[in-house]
């Protein structure tokens, strides 16, 4: 919360949230009139909502600003502020870009960059079932696989299998964590 510095620098009141919004826009506004401008915001599922409410209020004024706004969510994120995502992303205005999962020649191509080396097509097929196409997973299964210095052979595509769900129950287990205590417990309890 925003609180204005009253006369002798004591703290005066809160300001009104109405009033940090506008005051937010005209900012914004003022910076879109010295030259084109791109608020990208990333995780916008973790932000509190107050940003998000000045991202929907901002959103819903866009026209005539040369003002890009760029907001990347995960769907159905637990945790987050889902009606207040869900808002900015119903807004007119905007666009909703899906990417699709990535292609099989698409992890090759990451494979291929990580190792340095032409990979195998076996290796590539492990890494892309492993992941589903997923480009998070996609990362973390490359870079786990490099870490354990296993070459992209065909010999090593059983190698993927082996590494993968652990990957994954890593990096959906640090998801859950952020959610509470007894969301991690449910986690283990079902797997």
């Amino acid at each position: 919360m925003l609180w204005p510095a009253g006369a002798g620098g004591d703290a005066a009141a809160p300001a009104e949230p109405a009033a940090v919004l506008h005051g937010l826009f005209w900012l914004v506004s003022n910076l879109a009139d010295l030259g084109p401008l791109v608020l990208a915001v990333d995780d916008a599922h973790w932000a509190d909502g107050p940003s998000l409410r000045f991202l929907a209020y901002v959103a819903r004024r866009l026209s005539g600003l040369a003002l890009l706004l760029v907001v990347a969510v995960r769907p159905r994120e637990p945790g987050g502020q889902g009606e207040l995502v869900s808002a900015l992303s119903e807004e007119p205005a905007g666009g909703a870009l899906r990417p699709a999962p990535l292609s099989e020649v698409a992890v090759g191509r990451l494979v291929c960059e990580r190792f340095a080396q032409a990979a195998a097509g076996e290796f590539v097929a492990a890494c892309h079932a492993a992941t589903g196409g997923n480009p998070f997973l996609v990362g973390e299964l490359i870079a786990a696989l490099s870490s354990d210095r296993v070459a992209a052979t065909a010999d090593n595509a059983h190698h993927v299998d082996k590494i993968g769900p652990q990957t994954v129950s890593h990096a959906v287990l640090a998801r859950v964590s952020r959610i509470g205590g007894a969301a991690r417990t449910l986690t283990e309890a079902v797997a």
